[in-house]
Formats: structure tokens, sequence, C-alpha cells
């Protein structure tokens, strides 16, 4: 058994496999460590000339797309790790991240997942840690004031936690996560009912569940750059409707009848709220398929479509 494992999972962004790739071989001489790459069935074949530039990588390239959840369960159901260390195609590392994240769970055992700060290519924080999708938060948003309620909430955090090097959270997102071994075994790894967004939310929410010995914590002495939304961004109308998808496949699975109805009348009135200047305004008319989308989701929260098992999407 290694002590680190190290997942990519790729759809059509080879180059920035690439780079990262180029990034981390500089920093894991020193560390028992295997490099995994899971090519989602890519319309773009070039990630297949990147296996010859990095053999001791190894590619898995799998013939169907079911999603992030099942491209990480690939090797976290299959390769046994003491750490495995989830990285998205898009990110690249500036520090030796693989030995100080494996130093930190070392020494700090009674932490399950963790997730270290995140940065975009400008030097602005992401906020990647956060609260598990709530009827609070969608009530924020219902009348614009999420952004407000979660920058209070998190400069709040900061502030009292200033002097720690990590602090409790309830999930980390997907685009840099170590998780211990022992999480993996109990919780079997990602929920393949997701297939973009909210699989990392789940994991953690199913860890807190099952592993009650394992903290979810937010590291703030290593870092990591990621560009964000490198393929999500160019299809932004698919992006708003992965993630309306997936939260309600989120709190079917863990909240009550009566609670899940409530957010769906929540986020109904507020996907209303969005669609209304689409309607009105001459300028945003064109954009037709945000619109489309709109409107699917609100006909999908209206109804409550249930849960699709292992739904492979073609994009």
């Amino acid at each position: 058994m290694n002590n680190l494992c190290i997942i990519i999972v790729n759809y059509n962004l080879t180059d920035c496999v690439k780079n990262l790739l180029i990034s981390i071989e500089k920093y894991v001489a020193d560390i028992d460590c295997e490099i995994f790459v899971v090519d989602n069935n890519s319309q773009d074949r070039s990630i297949e000339k990147l296996a010859e530039q990095f053999p001791k990588v190894k590619f898995k390239m799998l013939k169907t797309n079911y999603g992030f959840g099942h491209g990480n369960n690939e090797v976290l159901r299959n390769y046994e790790s003491k750490y495995y260390l989830l990285l998205n195609p898009d990110t690249y590392l500036e520090e030796n991240l693989p030995k100080k994240f494996y130093d930190f769970m070392e020494h700090n055992s009674d932490v399950g997942i963790a997730g270290p700060v995140v940065l975009y290519e400008n030097g602005r924080i992401q906020g990647s840690a956060q609260n598990f999708h709530n009827l609070t938060n969608e009530f924020w948003d219902l009348f614009g004031l999420l952004g407000y309620y979660v920058a209070i909430k998190k400069r709040l955090k900061n502030t009292l936690t200033k002097s720690k090097e990590f602090y409790n959270t309830d999930y980390i997102f997907g685009s840099c996560m170590m998780i211990r071994n022992e999480v993996i075994k109990k919780t079997n790894g990602f929920d393949e009912d997701y297939f973009l967004f909210a699989e990392e939310t789940d994991l953690c929410y199913r860890a807190k569940k099952l592993c009650g010995e394992y903290k979810t914590v937010y590291w703030k002495n290593g870092s990591i750059r990621h560009l964000g939304g490198e393929i999500t961004n160019k299809i932004k109308s698919q992006r708003v409707k992965w993630t309306y998808e997936s939260k309600l496949i989120f709190f079917r699975k863990h909240y009550s009848s009566l609670k899940v109805l409530i957010i769906r009348f929540v986020i109904v009135l507020n996907l209303i709220k969005k669609i209304l200047p689409y309607m009105f305004n001459s300028n945003l008319k064109k954009e037709k398929d945000f619109k489309r989308v709109l409107v699917y989701l609100i006909k999908y929260y209206l109804v409550g479509n249930p849960v699709n098992n292992n739904k492979s999407i073609k994009q």
C-alpha cells in the first residue's frame, strides 16, 4: 500500500493535465506516491499521447463518461493507499503540497477529509470550504443576499480561527481534497447518482454520519492554484442545470420529505425570479439556451424528479 495516491479525472483538458503533471513531478520524489489520470471518454484524444510523455503515471481510459464521482471511484475502489489526493485537471502546484498535506494528515489522526487554500490564477481566494446545502441558503438566495450571507460567515470564521492552522467545515470542494483511506472504506467513495457538482458535498455529509471519529477541515497552511471552470464556464447553461439537478438529489437523499418540499418551493420561486429578466429584457431574450434551462429546472423542481442511477451524459 502506497502512502499517497493522486487522482486526476479529466474531460477534454489535456493541456491542463500536462501542466498539472509537470508541477506534480517537481515535488513527489520525496514521498511514496502513485499518480492516476482517469479520462472520462474525452472527445479530444490527445490525452493518449500524453500517456506516452509520462510513463510513470497510470492512465485509465474510460469508454463512457459517467461523471466526476465515477471517474474517481475507478481508483478509490480499486487501488489501496493510505491517503488519496484528488485534484481537478485545471489546478497546478506552486509548492510541495503533496508532502505537506501528507505530513499534516499524519500529525492530525482525527482528520478524515481536508482541503487547502484554493487560489484563482490572479491570487484571489476561492470559497472552497462551505456549509452543506440547506434551506437557509436557499432562502437568502431568493432575496439576492446569499453572497453577503456567505461572505459575512466566512469573515467571522476567519477572524475566530485566525491563529489556527485549520478549522472544521461541513464540506470541501472537490477541486483539491485529501481523503483518509478509512473514510473511503466506510463511505465506499462517491455516490455515482451525481454526474457533476454536489458529489463532494454528499461524500462529506456521509463521512460525517458514518465516520464520526474523523473531521472535515479547511487547512490554511497549504495552497494550490485553480483556474476554475475550464470546461463548465464554456457551457454556463449546462453548468446551472447540473448544479440544480445535483442539489435536488442531495436534498432528497439526506433531508425529510417535508423539508425537501419546502426547499423545492423556495427554489422554484427563485428560478421564476431568475427567468423573468429573460422574458422582458430584449438583450437577454437572445440567450435562449439559458432561458430553456431555467424553464426545464422549474418543471424539474415542481415534479421533483427522482434520482437516475448511473446516467451517462455525452457532452
